[in-house]
């Protein structure tokens, strides 16, 4: 029935206790009453960005992104490539910066 042991006892109760907190109304776990596209902020300031919002904004796993505070309650992500995108060409130099990284390049390998 619940098998052998002090252990196999323990893991029945935690998991009545479990299963009797996410079935109440008052007591269930916010994440089961979260609806699609919500998150929260953990104790270490992390946050899941929800699938469709990660999707629709063209993020893959492992990229660099930049948090602005744009007022209060709303954060945005940019991704850095798409800073570097942006500001790419603003300062002209005329093709002499290239020459110079190309020529120290050179000189170093």
């Amino acid at each position: 029935m619940l098998g052998r042991g002090r252990r196999t006892l323990v893991g029945w109760v935690r998991f009545l206790r479990m299963d009797r907190r996410l079935n109440s109304e008052e007591g269930g776990s916010a994440a089961y009453r979260r609806g699609a596209g919500q998150t929260r902020i953990s104790a270490k300031h992390q946050v899941t960005i929800p699938l469709s919002a990660f999707v629709d904004a063209g993020f893959r796993a492992a990229d660099a992104v930049s948090a602005e505070a744009i007022g209060p309650g709303r954060v945005v992500l940019t991704r850095q490539d798409a800073l570097l995108d942006e500001f790419s060409g603003a300062l002209s130099t005329r093709g002499d910066l290239g020459k110079t990284v190309e020529r120290l390049h050179h000189e170093w390998g």
